[in-house]
């Protein structure tokens, strides 16, 4: 069973890489890992040794405690952490020609007056 910070860690892995337009190959190139392990790392099946954490930050371009984000306390504010995933797949099979217009939906409902 994923631990709950696992998982969060894994998927603000899997954010940082995806926004900063790395393949799980070029990430794990860069680490010495293969695709798959970083892919254990993203899902939270495999967890991240402190040293490995310290060379994501380092690939990333981010502070390791950027990683934690949403963990108080060894509590995981990650209720959302699932649909996240879903929706992260989702959104990589859908055609690069409908990325565009669905991240600009998402961000305009996003920054909208409730």
């Amino acid at each position: 069973m994923v631990h709950p910070i696992d998982a969060s860690v894994g998927a603000q892995v899997r954010a940082l890489r995806r926004q900063r337009g790395m393949t799980q190959t070029e990430l794990g190139t860069v680490l010495g890992l293969t695709f798959q392990q970083v892919q254990k790392y993203e899902r939270g099946t495999n967890r991240i040794s402190a040293s490995k954490l310290a060379l994501l930050a380092e690939a990333l371009k981010v502070p390791v405690g950027l990683f934690f984000e949403g963990v108080d306390g060894g509590d995981v504010a990650c209720e959302g952490a699932e649909d996240m995933q879903r929706l992260v797949a989702a959104f990589e099979q859908m055609p690069s020609s409908v990325q565009g217009d669905f991240l600009r939906m998402i961000q305009s409902i996003g920054s909208a007056d409730y």
